[in-house]
């Protein structure tokens, strides 16, 4: 008998040979992954000179990793046509020791033609050369600017940084391109000492930013001056999301954000976060798009003076109309935390019967405040969350566990249970004593507290189906506040739950030092399985080839260039 031979046919390409470039360009454009556009540029030199633009379109830049270095300097040499083709570049984790690599993005931003936006994460400020090209070569592009460290703090070798000379973008002309503005320094950083005086400068002239949040959380103590009158006669930007986080001082007094809504400043406000109730009395009855509202309370007597407030000057029916989300978030301060009673704005639910989605959880507790101090909704408060809000879809809130051997709140449960719309309760199970609550560490424990909460709803004629469901998170004191696993059921014909663990973020290759490799490596081979599965080995061998490179050459560089 003679075999019957076959042949492994290759798939030929041609049909996207014969498409046109327009009908080319179009279909590539819907693929999102970046890898498969690197596997497409590989295929043809067609496919290649189709894609290699998208792939340059936007460059994110990470300076902490030393990959994007060499990115960086491949883009910024002399004779390199790849800056033409980049419209939208992110930057981030610039520091005091990568002063050459602000010199490669001065080098970098000489070349664009055609650009867009740019994301600038790290610090106040920037080298002016960048800044006078978006000013005068791109006056449309969009700036977003988040604030993560300060540029005076962390300077260790200013030698280095001779001839870049480094400007605050909100005392550049660049700063009227600002979208969006994140102020973030940390526990380290601090307020510049003209911080508010540039920031009302550069909001009197922006007319194009959308979104403002400053947070400062921590101990810092820096008197902003009062500029109420200043903006009684200006005209400011018309945000879209606002955030204010500053715990000791007021970044915006109540007068100054009433100037600022008395000129139409709050029409288009969508998402608002305040760290200071008293903020919120000038938003009234202004904001009639706001949809996504967070809030912290440091006393109960901030939401008596909202109440007394929409009481007496908004009314009822002036309130926001549109609000969707509202999260109500106590204070984590230590000696603030005992005089916390109230467990929800009930100020604001009486008024806002059409909010699907309440969050008054508290996830963690500050050091040295006990669980036993923490305030909890009881049955008739989550009766009035019912009869205030009916429709609610997603629902967060605190249950307390107390004594050696802890049980269900069944009364709890049962009120829970009688929302007459499937809902998504999220329980955030706080145990009190180290050794007691032992309930939160046996699974059947979560299927029971499931089945009655079904069997309160079947009693009651009510779907136990999705979207219902129930979900249990453990926050324990002594662990630091912060729940290390989380166990989630959907509350269907059968209950199940499923665990999630939180595992530690693994750290990445590009990440890791030349010195820390190689001791990755040289553990790997003594287990003599794998044979550099990790990939340390072939990482070591591009640090070590990046190194040797001529980076002053004047060839055209291209990263997958194997078709020109």
């Amino acid at each position: 008998m003679r075999w019957k031979r076959t042949r492994n046919y290759l798939i030929s390409d041609g049909g996207f040979e014969r498409l046109i470039n327009d009908v080319l360009t179009l279909i590539l454009e819907q693929v999102t992954s970046t890898q498969d556009l690197r596997s497409l540029s590989l295929v043809s030199r067609r496919l290649y000179l189709h894609t290699v633009p998208i792939l340059y379109r936007k460059i994110d830049l990470d300076l902490s990793r030393s990959s994007h270095h060499s990115l960086l300097r491949q883009l910024a040499r002399r004779k390199s046509l790849r800056p033409s083709l980049i419209r939208r570049l992110s930057v981030k984790s610039l520091n005091g020791d990568h002063a050459d690599a602000a010199r490669d993005l001065c080098a970098l931003f000489l070349k664009l033609s055609y650009f867009h936006e740019l994301s600038w994460n790290s610090v106040l400020a920037a080298p002016r050369t960048i800044l006078d090209t978006l000013t005068t070569r791109f006056p449309r592009a969009r700036l977003l600017l988040t604030v993560t460290d300060n540029f005076s703090k962390w300077q260790s070798n200013p030698m280095s940084w001779e001839g870049l000379n480094m400007t605050r973008i909100l005392q550049h002309p660049a700063c009227l391109l600002l979208t969006h503005f994140h102020f973030a320094p940390g526990k380290a950083g601090r307020f510049p000492s003209t911080f508010k005086v540039d920031l009302i400068r550069m909001l009197t002239r922006n007319r194009v930013l959308k979104s403002l949040c400053v947070y400062a959380v921590f101990d810092m103590t820096v008197g902003f001056p009062d500029m109420s009158e200043f903006l009684q006669q200006q005209c400011l930007p018309k945000l879209e999301n606002l955030q204010l986080h500053v715990f000791h001082d007021m970044l915006f007094t109540s007068r100054e954000l009433a100037y600022w809504g008395s000129r139409g400043g709050w029409e288009n406000l969508t998402s608002l976060s305040l760290y200071q109730v008293p903020q919120l009395l000038p938003f009234l009855g202004r904001a009639p798009k706001l949809r996504k509202l967070q809030i912290f309370s440091l006393i109960y007597d901030d939401m008596d003076l909202i109440d007394h407030h929409m009481a007496h000057e908004v009314g009822t029916n002036s309130f926001f109309p549109s609000l969707d989300e509202l999260r109500f978030i106590p204070h984590s301060i230590p000696e603030y935390v005992p005089h916390q009673r109230a467990v929800a704005p009930w100020a604001i639910l009486k008024r806002a019967p059409q909010l699907t989605v309440l969050d008054i959880s508290r996830q963690h507790l500050p050091d040295g405040v006990v669980g036993i101090s923490l305030a909890t909704p009881t049955v008739s408060e989550i009766q009035q969350i019912r009869r205030y809000c009916p429709g609610l879809t997603k629902l967060r809130l605190n249950v307390r566990l107390i004594g050696n051997v802890a049980k269900w709140p069944h009364h709890i449960l049962r009120e829970l249970a009688a929302f007459q719309q499937p809902i998504e309760l999220g329980l955030f199970l706080h145990q009190v004593e180290p050794r007691g609550a032992t309930i939160t560490n046996d699974r059947g424990s979560f299927s029971l507290a499931l089945w009655y909460v079904n069997r309160e709803r079947k009693r009651l004629h009510l779907s136990c189906k999705e979207p219902f469901s129930v979900g249990f998170r453990i926050v324990r004191p002594w662990k630091k506040m912060q729940p290390y696993w989380d166990s989630y059921s959907h509350a269907g014909a059968s209950a199940r739950l499923q665990k999630f663990e939180m595992d530690a973020p693994r750290e990445r290759l590009t990440d890791m030092s030349l010195e820390r490799l190689k001791e990755k490596k040289q553990k790997q081979f003594s287990m003599k399985i794998g044979w550099d599965r990790r990939g340390y080995g072939k990482e070591i061998r591009l640090r070590e080839q990046t190194n040797s490179e001529d980076t002053d050459g004047d060839a055209e560089v291209v990263l997958y260039d194997v078709w020109a």
